[in-house]
Protein backbone atom coordinates (compact mmCIF):
# COMPACT_ATOMS: atom_id res chain seq x y z
CA UNK A 1 0.00 0.00 0.00
CA UNK A 2 1.63 3.30 -0.74
CA UNK A 3 1.54 5.77 2.17
CA UNK A 4 0.89 9.31 1.27
CA UNK A 5 1.63 12.60 3.90
CA UNK A 6 4.68 14.93 4.83
CA UNK A 7 7.96 14.23 5.84
CA UNK A 8 9.27 15.47 8.75
CA UNK A 9 11.81 17.86 7.23
CA UNK A 10 8.62 18.78 5.33
CA UNK A 11 6.89 19.51 8.41
CA UNK A 12 10.31 21.42 9.40
CA UNK A 13 10.78 23.53 6.55
CA UNK A 14 7.46 24.61 6.29
CA UNK A 15 7.17 25.44 9.70
CA UNK A 16 9.94 27.32 9.44
CA UNK A 17 8.53 29.84 6.55
CA UNK A 18 5.34 30.28 8.32
CA UNK A 19 7.46 31.86 11.29
CA UNK A 20 9.00 33.86 9.00
CA UNK A 21 6.25 35.26 7.55
CA UNK A 22 4.42 35.36 11.18
CA UNK A 23 7.74 37.89 12.07
CA UNK A 24 7.60 39.63 8.86
CA UNK A 25 4.06 40.31 9.44
CA UNK A 26 4.63 41.74 13.49
CA UNK A 27 7.58 43.77 12.09
CA UNK A 28 5.10 45.71 9.33
CA UNK A 29 2.39 46.24 11.76
CA UNK A 30 5.11 47.03 14.57
CA UNK A 31 6.18 49.53 11.84
CA UNK A 32 3.44 50.38 10.90
CA UNK A 33 1.90 51.36 14.08
CA UNK A 34 5.09 53.32 15.25
CA UNK A 35 4.68 55.79 12.35
CA UNK A 36 1.13 56.07 13.11
CA UNK A 37 2.09 57.22 16.83
CA UNK A 38 4.89 59.46 15.46
CA UNK A 39 2.45 61.03 12.58
CA UNK A 40 -0.23 61.93 15.73
CA UNK A 41 1.93 63.51 17.93
CA UNK A 42 3.68 65.62 15.38
CA UNK A 43 0.07 66.66 14.14
CA UNK A 44 -0.41 67.22 17.90
CA UNK A 45 2.39 69.68 18.91
CA UNK A 46 1.94 71.53 15.68
CA UNK A 47 -1.66 72.07 16.60
CA UNK A 48 -0.73 72.84 19.78
CA UNK A 49 1.69 76.03 19.30
CA UNK A 50 -0.37 77.45 16.52
CA UNK A 51 -3.07 77.72 18.73
CA UNK A 52 -0.72 79.20 21.62
CA UNK A 53 0.83 81.58 19.61
CA UNK A 54 -2.69 82.98 18.07
CA UNK A 55 -4.03 83.12 21.75
CA UNK A 56 -0.54 84.99 22.72
CA UNK A 57 -0.77 87.22 19.58
CA UNK A 58 -4.48 88.46 20.13
CA UNK A 59 -3.62 90.07 23.35
CA UNK A 60 -0.02 91.15 23.06
CA UNK A 61 -0.41 93.41 19.74
CA UNK A 62 -2.39 95.61 22.04
CA UNK A 63 0.42 95.88 24.71
CA UNK A 64 1.15 99.89 25.10
CA UNK A 65 4.79 100.72 23.62
CA UNK A 66 6.11 103.25 26.04
CA UNK A 67 5.42 104.03 29.81
CA UNK A 68 3.28 106.83 30.59
CA UNK A 69 3.29 108.22 33.96
CA UNK A 70 0.05 110.08 33.37
CA UNK A 71 -2.59 107.36 31.85
CA UNK A 72 -4.84 105.00 34.87
CA UNK A 73 -3.34 103.27 36.09
CA UNK A 74 0.60 103.92 34.86
CA UNK A 75 1.71 102.62 31.77
CA UNK A 76 4.47 100.63 31.88
CA UNK A 77 7.01 99.96 28.52
CA UNK A 78 6.74 96.13 27.90
CA UNK A 79 8.96 93.87 29.67
CA UNK A 80 10.81 90.52 29.23
CA UNK A 81 11.37 89.25 33.11
CA UNK A 82 13.64 86.28 33.37
CA UNK A 83 13.38 83.56 36.08
CA UNK A 84 10.20 85.26 37.63
CA UNK A 85 9.22 82.09 39.67
CA UNK A 86 10.18 79.12 40.38
CA UNK A 87 9.95 76.96 37.32
CA UNK A 88 9.36 79.92 35.13
CA UNK A 89 12.23 80.67 33.29
CA UNK A 90 10.44 83.83 31.53
CA UNK A 91 7.49 85.70 31.19
CA UNK A 92 6.18 89.16 29.57
CA UNK A 93 4.68 91.79 31.03
CA UNK A 94 2.37 94.49 29.74
CA UNK A 95 -0.95 96.55 29.31
CA UNK A 96 -3.44 97.27 27.21
CA UNK A 97 -6.29 99.77 26.86
CA UNK A 98 -9.57 99.08 28.09
CA UNK A 99 -11.18 101.27 25.97
CA UNK A 100 -10.36 103.96 23.30
CA UNK A 101 -9.43 107.20 24.82
CA UNK A 102 -5.94 106.20 25.39
CA UNK A 103 -5.91 107.17 29.09
CA UNK A 104 -7.34 104.23 30.89
CA UNK A 105 -5.20 101.08 30.74
CA UNK A 106 -5.33 97.75 32.63
CA UNK A 107 -3.29 96.45 35.28
CA UNK A 108 -0.52 94.66 34.32
CA UNK A 109 -0.61 91.30 32.26
CA UNK A 110 1.70 88.26 32.64
CA UNK A 111 2.25 85.93 30.48
CA UNK A 112 4.37 83.50 32.28
CA UNK A 113 5.64 80.38 30.70
CA UNK A 114 5.77 76.82 34.00
CA UNK A 115 8.04 74.36 33.30
CA UNK A 116 8.88 71.74 35.37
CA UNK A 117 10.69 69.50 32.79
CA UNK A 118 14.16 69.51 34.36
CA UNK A 119 15.69 67.25 31.78
CA UNK A 120 13.31 67.99 29.04
CA UNK A 121 12.33 64.57 27.99
CA UNK A 122 8.57 65.19 28.00
CA UNK A 123 8.37 62.26 31.12
CA UNK A 124 7.49 63.31 34.50
CA UNK A 125 10.04 61.87 36.16
CA UNK A 126 10.98 61.67 40.36
CA UNK A 127 11.51 65.10 41.94
CA UNK A 128 9.90 66.74 39.28
CA UNK A 129 6.26 67.28 40.36
CA UNK A 130 7.13 70.42 42.23
CA UNK A 131 3.04 71.96 42.27
CA UNK A 132 1.96 68.30 43.35
CA UNK A 133 -0.75 67.40 40.87
CA UNK A 134 0.45 64.50 39.89
CA UNK A 135 1.10 65.87 35.85
CA UNK A 136 3.87 67.70 34.35
CA UNK A 137 3.26 70.89 34.05
CA UNK A 138 4.65 73.10 31.16
CA UNK A 139 2.33 75.69 29.97
CA UNK A 140 2.20 79.20 29.57
CA UNK A 141 -0.08 80.83 32.30
CA UNK A 142 -1.82 84.06 31.65
CA UNK A 143 -1.68 86.18 35.17
CA UNK A 144 -3.10 89.73 35.90
CA UNK A 145 -4.29 90.87 39.95
CA UNK A 146 -7.66 92.11 39.44
CA UNK A 147 -8.49 92.71 42.76
CA UNK A 148 -4.86 95.04 43.65
CA UNK A 149 -4.29 92.21 46.81
CA UNK A 150 -0.95 91.90 44.93
CA UNK A 151 -1.80 87.70 44.55
CA UNK A 152 -3.04 85.67 41.60
CA UNK A 153 -5.18 83.45 43.48
CA UNK A 154 -8.81 85.52 42.88
CA UNK A 155 -11.23 84.07 40.33
CA UNK A 156 -9.66 84.94 37.04
CA UNK A 157 -6.35 86.19 38.00
CA UNK A 158 -4.41 82.44 36.51
CA UNK A 159 -5.60 81.29 33.57
CA UNK A 160 -3.98 78.76 31.47
CA UNK A 161 -3.07 79.92 27.87
CA UNK A 162 -4.45 77.26 25.23
CA UNK A 163 -5.49 73.69 26.31
CA UNK A 164 -1.71 72.24 26.11
CA UNK A 165 0.54 71.03 28.56
CA UNK A 166 3.33 70.04 26.03
CA UNK A 167 4.74 73.28 25.92
CA UNK A 168 8.81 72.54 26.37
CA UNK A 169 9.99 75.88 25.57
CA UNK A 170 8.73 79.99 25.04
CA UNK A 171 10.95 82.75 24.04
CA UNK A 172 10.43 86.80 24.28
CA UNK A 173 12.46 89.51 22.49
CA UNK A 174 11.65 92.95 22.53
CA UNK A 175 12.71 95.14 19.80
CA UNK A 176 11.34 98.90 19.83
CA UNK A 177 7.65 97.93 18.82
CA UNK A 178 8.13 94.61 17.73
CA UNK A 179 8.17 91.47 19.78
CA UNK A 180 9.39 88.08 18.66
CA UNK A 181 8.13 85.53 20.39
CA UNK A 182 9.19 81.07 20.05
CA UNK A 183 7.23 78.48 21.21
CA UNK A 184 7.99 74.70 21.23
CA UNK A 185 6.24 71.71 22.59
CA UNK A 186 7.12 68.74 22.68
CA UNK A 187 4.97 65.16 23.24
CA UNK A 188 6.20 61.84 24.06
CA UNK A 189 5.58 59.39 21.49
CA UNK A 190 3.31 56.26 22.84
CA UNK A 191 5.56 54.33 25.74
CA UNK A 192 9.03 55.39 24.12
CA UNK A 193 11.31 57.89 26.81
CA UNK A 194 13.43 59.12 24.39
CA UNK A 195 12.78 61.56 21.06
CA UNK A 196 9.71 63.39 21.77
CA UNK A 197 8.04 64.65 18.90
CA UNK A 198 8.70 68.53 18.64
CA UNK A 199 7.64 71.67 16.91
CA UNK A 200 8.57 75.04 16.72
CA UNK A 201 6.74 77.94 15.79
CA UNK A 202 8.37 81.61 15.76
CA UNK A 203 6.07 85.08 14.87
CA UNK A 204 6.71 88.86 14.82
CA UNK A 205 4.08 90.70 16.99
CA UNK A 206 3.75 94.68 15.95
CA UNK A 207 2.49 96.23 19.05
CA UNK A 208 -0.10 98.53 17.74
CA UNK A 209 -0.29 100.65 20.78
Amino acid sequence: MKRTGFTLLELTIAMALLAIVAVLGFVATASSSESANVAKALADVQSEVRDLMTAITQELQLAGKNSDASTVPPLQAVEVVANPAPQSPVEIVFQVPVDTTGRNWSTPIRLRFTNEDANNNAVLDPGEDVDGDGLLTRRLVRLQDLDGDGQFASPGEQLSLGASNDISNVQFVVNNDVVNVTVTASKRIGMRRTNPATATLTQRVFLLN
